[in-house]
């Protein structure tokens, strides 16, 4: 995941975007990245990382 945000960093990216259902686990690496919750959608979270 690091690899794959350093790569859009590289490309000039703005963000990284994502959704995330609730009660998923990995929620919680996102968040350590640095993502944050912009939204929701149904059963799911969308999470904003700002490059």
């Amino acid at each position: 995941m690091e690899r794959l945000i350093g790569q859009g960093s590289s490309r000039g990216l703005r963000a990284i975007s994502l959704s995330v259902e609730e009660g998923n686990r990995a929620r919680l690496l996102y968040e350590r990245l640095g993502f944050r919750k912009v939204g929701r959608n149904g059963g799911s979270d969308t999470l904003l990382l700002e490059l």
